[in-house]
């Protein structure tokens, strides 16, 4: 790392910093260090729009295409790619590049709190946010969940903190930032270290991006890597189980699992440690031999997984919250983002549900449990990222899905998949065929889960806009079938 060039930015001394990516984060990051007074080149693989190059033009940014990256190294001091960038054929150019996230934590003044995860990591980050604000703690959020750090950064006043700020460890409680962050985000870090680090779970992802499974493992780890001793650690209990090596991590370790703990073979805490859950719909925790009732799941009627509630509720305990309280006194104003086993049209007895974000097997397996016993009709379809979904469809064979609809660029091997199983299915190239056939033959009181189990890619901009084209497309097909039904009706 060129720590004399990352001291400059922080220190708010004029460097020459490349930023390699114009989306969210890059477009935040340019127009946060340009206001410095830095040296900024922006470079990127797409033309910029018109309104871009204004921005650019107004700032004094200069802008590159993505012809030579090794060029682009070799002229600037330091590098930010955004996190979508694949590093790996540049590693020789390591020691110039800066993480966003370590950026982030060398700038803020405050207790930050950070959560990852393979699935469930949007949706604890919004109803955490949503609770802290409630009980007038309102943090910065941001960071994955769509709003760049460099964004909060400007909401702190942040400019006027680099100015002045010595990179140190020490920390002041006056303001509360509350990151989601990614593997892509976290892989690089060389200092990122949250006062209060949570993971949420670890399941096969991003093998498109990430070598292996023990490489994607280690760049989540890294979320825990540069705490210390004063810091705390929330990490699901199944973590440790499968990877003892975590319980090295310096941070005070504490657990937190949906299971019987007494099933699980759990390590000894320390008396500073507590250990989350759930039993009976009734959360609780156990600190130095001592249990107490924290929250009941009943407590709100947020449609969401039950670990993420206890994910929520584990962290507002460590941060000296009531979760019951919070939860009884703020159910009606909580809501879980867009796209997550999200209730979007009825149809007589008939729900339907837009998962959109359901981009692994694993997501989509807890979507099916989640709505057991109900009879399912169940869209799949999507990229698989490298990872093997077979397991899934022998899973599914047993559930309570009576149908699958496979659509898009991986249909037929979806479709290979469930007769392997003898899971029934059908063959669609893209949604609309596949919806309106599904909605054709729906019978009373079946459920329709739109949980693809893949990333976007393959058809649609991103899960967004397949969550927001799957509604559009419900609202039409079943608007279309009513007409039909009353005309055939008279």
């Amino acid at each position: 790392m060129n720590y004399d060039a990352l001291n400059s930015v922080t220190m708010k001394q004029p460097v020459r910093l490349g930023i390699w990516g114009f989306g969210r984060v890059g477009k935040a990051a340019a127009l946060f260090f340009a206001r410095q007074g830095h040296q900024i080149t922006v470079m990127d693989n797409r033309s910029l729009t018109p309104e871009e190059q204004a921005v650019l033009k107004e700032h004094h940014i200069a802008f590159i295409p993505q012809d030579n990256p090794a060029a682009f190294f070799e002229t600037h001091d330091i590098i930010l790619p955004s996190p979508g960038i694949d590093l790996a054929p540049w590693h020789a150019y390591r020691h110039k590049t800066v993480t966003e996230l370590d950026l982030f934590s060398d700038a803020f003044q405050g207790f930050l709190i950070a959560i990852t995860g393979t699935v469930g990591k949007t949706t604890s980050t919004t109803l955490l946010s949503q609770l802290l604000t409630a009980a007038g703690r309102a943090p910065l959020t941001g960071g994955n969940i769509g709003i760049p750090m460099f964004n909060l950064l400007s909401e702190q006043s942040a400019t006027e903190q680099l100015a002045t700020k010595q990179l140190t460890t020490q920390k002041t409680n006056t303001a509360l930032a509350l990151l989601e962050v990614s593997s892509f985000q976290l892989e690089l870090c060389q200092r990122f270290a949250p006062d209060l680090a949570v993971w949420t779970n670890f399941f096969s992802n991003h093998l498109d991006r990430h070598a292996n499974l023990d490489e994607y493992f280690q760049a989540k780890k890294q979320i825990f890597n540069h705490q210390h001793a004063g810091q705390q650690a929330l990490l699901n209990a199944d973590l440790v189980v499968t990877y003892p090596e975590l319980l090295e991590i310096p941070a005070t370790i504490n657990l937190f699992t949906a299971h019987d703990p007494k099933t699980l073979n759990l390590p000894k805490l320390s008396a500073n440690s507590s250990l989350f859950f759930v039993t009976d719909r009734t959360a609780y925790v156990t600190r130095n031999g001592m249990t107490h009732t924290l929250f009941s799941l009943d407590d709100t009627s947020v449609i969401t997984f039950p670990e993420n509630l206890l994910v929520v509720g584990a962290t507002l305990h460590l941060l000296g919250c009531n979760p019951s309280a919070l939860f009884k006194t703020h159910d009606q104003t909580l809501s879980v983002p867009e796209h997550r086993l999200e209730p979007c049209a009825r149809y007589g007895t008939s729900v339907f549900y837009n998962d959109s974000k359901a981009t692994t097997p694993q997501a989509t397996l807890a979507a099916v449990k989640q709505l057991a016993p109900k009879p399912i009709k169940l869209f799949l379809g999507g990229l698989g990222k490298g990872i093997d979904r077979e397991p899934m469809i022998h899973e599914l064979a047993t559930s309570t899905v009576r149908h699958v609809y496979c659509f898009g660029k991986e249909a037929e091997h979806l479709a290979t998949l469930c007769t392997t199983y003898a899971l029934a299915h059908s063959v669609h190239k893209t949604l609309e065929p596949a919806l309106t056939e599904c909605i054709e033959v729906l019978q009373p009181d079946e459920v329709v889960l739109f949980s693809p189990s893949g990333s976007s890619f393959d058809l649609f901009k991103d899960f967004e806009d397949r969550g927001r084209i799957f509604k559009q497309l419900t609202y039409e097909i079943l608007a279309t079938h009513s007409t039909r039904s009353e005309n055939q009706g008279e």
